[in-house]
């Protein structure tokens, strides 16, 4: 199901760097906040991931979105059923796939994926990677070392490219 996000003023940009900026708070009572969906277009409006522990109930929600202005894909967590705080920022799907690129030859932590990712909240990585293992994304599998270990699926080359360039 696509659906185009609400388009108030666009975001202002800061400095150099490319790529939608996170939300940030209101800096005053009178300040209003920015709009997370401001510039996007949902491709998918509600994705489902496993936990990564085998032991933990629930899931993890997620959303794909096509930057408008750069015509570019990103991904962001919406919630998760069991607890556990995340941040809800637009991730670059490009800097993701570079990330993992990088990881092609070894088995790696979540931790790996903290780069991807302003927000700072201690599940972001997880839950990244575990939507990073979900049927509809399937860039990472488990590594058969360790459950909670990471490796490169073995159409990752055709996945990534498939995430890239999925079109609304």
């Amino acid at each position: 199901m696509n659906k185009k996000a609400n388009e108030p003023a666009k975001q202002p940009e800061k400095g150099g760097s490319s790529g939608p900026k996170p939300v940030s708070k209101a800096a005053s009572p009178t300040a209003q906040p920015l709009d997370a969906d401001a510039g996007f277009t949902l491709i998918l409006v509600k994705g489902e991931a496993d936990k990564l522990s085998p032991t933990a109930s629930g899931r993890i929600f997620f959303q794909i979105g096509r930057q408008d202005e750069e015509k570019a894909n990103y991904l962001r967590i919406i919630g998760n059923e069991g607890g556990g705080l995340h941040s809800k920022e637009w991730i670059s799907v490009e800097k993701v796939v570079t990330t993992l690129q990088n990881l092609k030859d070894q088995p790696f932590r979540s931790t790996a994926l903290k780069g991807c990712m302003v927000g700072r909240s201690s599940n972001n990585a997880s839950f990244l990677a575990a939507i990073l293992r979900s049927p509809e994304i399937g860039l990472l599998k488990a590594s058969d070392a360790k459950p909670f270990m990471h490796v490169v699926s073995a159409d990752f080359e055709s996945r990534s490219k498939g995430l890239l360039t999925r079109q609304p």
